[in-house]
């Protein structure tokens, strides 16, 4: 059964900072803590793969994962390993090999069982893979995977390593002896001379310099150069013999022509070098500290960390380091104030000391601050080109050191304290520029004269400087305690303002860099960058570590480096990569850095000085070989169960949920390396820059996607192409194009099937039809004769139902009375009378009685026969009232009106009783004096004069009888002027439904007519009201009587 143990490793790291590199030590993990590590080989992925005595490990940087003896069918001890052309060649104690590529694992056997161990792999001048065995001779791998072994002319003949001269010779190190040997054709392997110059003893490693040039280690009398040349062979021993005392060597592993690593049995790490690239003397270095007694083997990877192969402890990896401390153990001695350099010399300040440094980092003056008679802390230095030092005090001013004399000499810059707090420190041939908690001083070097500058004097935004500056051109440039950067040029100041936020930017320091651009690190907002006219700004959200920054200073290598409580961060300025490396350096979260701590000494090495110390940079140590990540596919997860990503990703329809988990191998700094993603054909936008190594996509239907990773090592540099894997999800067959046409002739065959069965169904019923049909015709016949008969019979009762109803028409308005009356009460009006039907319910009543006309407009319960009824009724109950009992009081009239109803009606019955009546606009014209009187039931009337429109409004209660109150009818007395306008009309006209939304006409809108029509002619507004009720009626049905009156008085 196959087992594997992912094992997230918990790395315990130890930086040493000192020798200019960093010692990390594997722990957490026993397996491989208590590993025998004997060979480690990194593939194409970056993947390094370590061969132990007990199985094999993988590093991708993050985790490692552990393969035994169910992975490893030879053996779990792994003596060799090599990676050559895609895979990764395992050599074993067994004399077995086993051949990864990708997830498989092949065995593979050299030769009949009982082999000698696997000791080494090599790769010939043909790029030709060969693996070497300890006593049965060496073997060369084909492409097609098959061995080819090559034996000893004298089988006696062991091998420790090999190193291919040419196609046909090869070094051979044996357990006492250096060998060169010549491959034949026929399969043996004869010695051609026995480098004798090589003291007798195990070779451990051979490393070729060159086509004739090689390093040769033995394990127990050092390392020698060999050169095999055609005319002889010269051996020569790199250091002294010394050098190698009581050593066992057990690996070396050559990093360029002048430096190698050399490992050890029990003295640990040794490091050889020349003194220079054309000297033939090497000296050596001891790696001692942290680094484990036994290694067995060393590497390089392709990030340029080696790994050191431990016996019985697991790997170690060291890097370069180009950061280094000076600490002491005072901490008064580690407070660094203030530091400079020139003339290849390096000043250092402390609390109680300035030392002086050569360019080889050697002190070679010390002076207490007692000794210089100063009294003050310094808190600034200057070192100009002609050999003075300046000093800055805290409250003691300027002094004047020269090394030659070293008395130092205070300057009488001014008497006051804070001019003689001095915060920074700067100048020219011709003048010192001071910083001070009073102003800005200028001393001029010439005639020893001071020049104060200050917000009184010259304007500055503030009196505190923070720093000064002087650029290229001699511009000089200086930060206060505020957001205004200041230049001073051609005896002018500019001022530069710069956004705050919250009020809290505050500039400190300035630099600038080979462009001659300058940066400006703040406290609040980051870091400012000014290109001619523009100004750029870095904070937190651009990668700094901190937007509250303090000392700035510009590398001659294009980076500008930006310290910060606990922090130090590294920018680019072309490509403005940012990087936070404080860790990388060693800085502890409360180290502390000062604006004017900081300097770049004549060797190019960058100075920082903290509360801890002081810390150097020097570029030449850093690892300049930056590579972008190797991105791995780790997994595929659909819905949360594993895929086989290394087929091709179709996936059946549905909807899915996907998950990535990659990872960008760099070996260098593994744990900052940065991802971005996306899938196209799902989401086109690229997500954020990520430290997340898995990418999660829900809901993911039917289509084709492509995932696209990309990744950035810690330095920036980015994959120059994106991984890419394509995922197919297939789509539901009811929308492939095939189904449709499927459904199309199965439907077409099911739709002809039908049609034609029902076809023969119709044709059969036609038959039976038509036999009926004849049978039913005659009856039809016969039913169509008796039909016409009954109609005729209806026809003829409609025409005399219809002529009765136009006789009762002309009863009703036979008892109308004649126009003429109105026409001599109303010299101007109009009437509109439509009925509903034949006969109306609505009418209009008038007559003459005591010299006075009484004019009503009635409207009856109901419309057609039975409003003509009720009508006949209120006529002949008008003439009773009026023209027989001689009353013209409006209101009395109404009132006996209501009573006579009611009589005539039997309402006042309890018994069922009826509601039926009548609703009336009675106005009698009065000539003593003029006016018209009014009363009405639920009829107004309208009054308009000189264009102001009155509603004498009647009662709510009708003529008839009502279960609700029956007020008394008021008289209403109307004064009018000539000329003044009176309309009376039934809830007909407004009731009518019509216009676009099939709505009632509307009192509101009949208002509104009338006072648009009022001082028009009688027939004018006949017409126009005539008319808009034919457009609002349209094609609908009359609703209801409709009467209108009007008159001008």
């Amino acid at each position: 059964m196959r087992s594997r143990f992912l094992i997230i490793l918990i790395i315990l790291a130890s930086f040493v900072h000192a020798q200019q590199n960093t010692i990390t030590n594997f722990t957490g993990y026993k397996i491989l803590e208590e590993s025998y590590v004997y060979t480690i080989s990194q593939d194409s992925l970056g993947n390094l793969w370590i061969g132990t005595s007990n199985g094999l490990f993988k590093y991708n940087g993050i985790a490692f994962d552990y393969f035994n003896h169910d992975e490893l069918v030879n053996d779990n001890f792994i003596s060799a390993s090599i990676y050559h052309r895609g895979v990764v060649w395992l050599g074993h104690r067994t004399g077995d090999i086993t051949a990864i590529h990708g997830h498989d694992f092949k065995a593979m056997q050299l030769a009949e069982e009982g082999m000698s161990s696997i000791v080494d792999f090599a790769i010939d001048g043909k790029n030709q893979l060969w693996a070497a065995s300890y006593s049965d001779g060496i073997f060369i791998i084909g492409n097609d995977g098959y061995p080819e072994h090559y034996q000893f002319v004298d089988n006696e003949e062991t091998i420790q390593t090999i190193c291919f001269v040419d196609e046909e010779e090869v070094l051979i190190g044996s357990d006492d002896k250096l060998t060169l040997f010549k491959l034949s054709s026929d399969g043996t392997i004869s010695p051609i001379k026995t480098i004798g110059e090589v003291p007798p003893s195990k070779i451990v490693s051979i490393q070729a310099l060159n086509e004739s040039n090689y390093i040769v280690a033995t394990e127990d009398k050092g390392v020698y150069s060999l050169n095999l040349s055609q005319d002889s062979i010269q051996v020569q021993t790199i250091g002294n013999k010394s050098m190698y005392k009581d050593l066992m060597i057990s690996d070396l592993l050559l990093i360029s022509p002048e430096s190698a690593w050399v490992s050890t049995m029990g003295q640990g790490l040794l490091k050889l070098y020349r003194v220079s690239s054309h000297s033939t003397i090497w000296k050596s270095e001891y790696i001692p500290e942290n680094t484990p007694s036994y290694i067995k083997c060393l590497f390089q990877d392709r990030d340029e960390n080696i790994w050191l192969g431990n016996y019985g402890s697991g790997i170690t990896r060291l890097s370069r380091n180009p950061f280094n401390w000076q600490i002491t153990s005072d901490p008064d001695e580690d407070h660094i104030a203030a530091i400079t350099a020139g003339n290849n010399l390096r000043w250092v300040a402390t609390q109680k000391k300035l030392e002086c440094y050569n360019f080889l980092g050697q002190i070679i003056k010390e002076y207490t601050l007692k000794d210089l008679l100063i009294k003050d802390d310094i808190t600034a230095l200057y070192y100009d080109t002609e050999n003075t030092l300046w000093i800055g005090t805290n409250g003691g001013g300027v002094y004047r050191f020269s090394p030659e004399d070293e008395k130092p000499q205070r300057l009488p810059i001014s008497n006051g304290l804070l001019e003689n707090t001095i915060t920074s420190l700067a100048g020219t041939s011709l003048d010192l520029w001071i910083g001070t908690k009073k102003g800005l001083a200028r001393y001029n070097l010439i005639d020893n004269k001071v020049e104060w500058f200050t917000i009184q004097s010259a304007g500055l935004p503030h009196n505190v400087i923070n720093h000064i500056f002087i650029d290229s051109k001699l511009v000089i440039w200086f930060t206060t305690q505020s957001n205004t950067l200041m230049r001073f040029e051609n005896n002018q100041f500019h001022r530069i303002e710069f956004p705050t936020k919250n009020g809290l930017s505050i500039l400190k320091a300035i630099t600038s860099d080979h462009q001659n651009n300058l940066w400006i690190s703040s406290h609040g907002m980051g870091v400012y960058k000014i290109v001619g006219d523009s100004i750029s700004n870095f904070r937190e959200s651009e990668g700094l570590y901190s937007n509250y920054c303090y000392a700035i200073h510009a590398d001659r290598y294009g980076y500008i480096w930006v310290t910060h409580r606990g922090g130090l961060t590294r920018i680019h300025s072309e490509v403005l990569a940012i990087r936070p490396i404080q860790e990388y350096a060693g800085i502890e979260i409360n180290d502390d850095f000062e604006v004017n701590n900081s300097c770049m000494d004549d060797r190019g090495i960058l100075w920082l000085g903290t509360s801890r110390g002081l810390l150097s940079y020097n570029p030449e140590d850093e690892n300049k070989k930056m590579l972008a990540p190797i991105i791995n596919l780790l997994s595929v997860k659909i819905n949360g169960v594993d895929y086989d990503y290394s087929k091709r990703l179709r996936l059946p329809p549905g909807r899915y949920k996907i998950k990535f988990e990659y990872i960008g191998v760099s070996l260098k700094e593994p744990r900052k390396v940065k991802y971005q993603y996306r899938l196209k054909g799902y989401d086109e936008e690229w997500s954020d820059i990520t430290l997340q190594r898995e990418a999660v996509f829900s809901g993911i239907g039917s289509g084709k996607y492509t995932f696209e990773l990309n990744a950035s090592s810690s330095d920036g540099i980015t994959t120059s192409k994106p991984f890419r894997i394509n995922i197919t999800i297939k789509k539901p067959i009811w929308v492939q194009w095939w189904f449709y046409i499927l459904v199309f002739a199965t439907g077409f065959l099911l739709i002809y099937g039908f049609l034609r069965r029902r076809e023969y169904k119709l044709v059969k019923a036609n038959i039976q039809l038509e036999r009926r049909v004849h049978e039913r015709t005659l009856e039809i016949s016969r039913q169509k004769d008796e039909i016409q008969r009954q109609g005729d019979v209806i026809k003829k009762k409609n025409l005399d139902i219809t002529d009765s109803i136009k006789y009762a028409r002309t009863i009703q308005s036979a008892i109308f009375p004649p126009e003429e009356i109105l026409e001599a009460a109303l010299p101007e009006y109009f009437m509109i009378n439509k009925p509903k039907d034949i006969v109306s319910g609505d009418f209009c009543w008038y007559t003459k009685s005591n010299g006075e006309y009484v004019i009503a407009v009635t409207d009856c319960t109901g419309h057609g026969v039975p409003g003509s009824i009720m009508s006949m009724l209120g006529i002949t109950l008008f003439n009773e009232v009026v023209n027989n009992l001689g009353i013209t009081n409006s209101g009395e009239i109404l009132e006996l009106m209501r009573k006579k109803v009611i009589s005539a009606l039997n309402q006042h019955k309890k018994e069922n009783p009826s509601y039926d009546g009548m609703n009336v606009g009675l106005c009698v014209l009065k000539n003593r004096p003029k006016r018209v009187q009014y009363s009405g039931a639920f009829h107004n009337l309208i009054h308009i004069n000189q264009g102001e429109l009155t509603i004498i409004k009647a009662e709510r209660t009708p003529i008839g009888f009502t279960p609700l109150a029956m007020p008394a009818f008021e008289t209403h007395d109307i004064k009018y002027a000539r000329g003044d306008m009176f309309y009376m009309f039934s809830d007909g006209y407004q009731d009518q439904f019509g216009g676009e939304e099939d709505r009632k006409f509307t009192n509101r809108r009949l208002l509104n007519l009338f006072r648009e029509i009022h001082d028009k002619s009688m027939a004018e507004q006949k017409l126009v009201l005539e008319q808009t009720l034919s457009r609002w009626m349209g094609n609908r049905e009359q609703t209801d009587d409709i009467i209108v009156l009007g008159f001008r008085l």
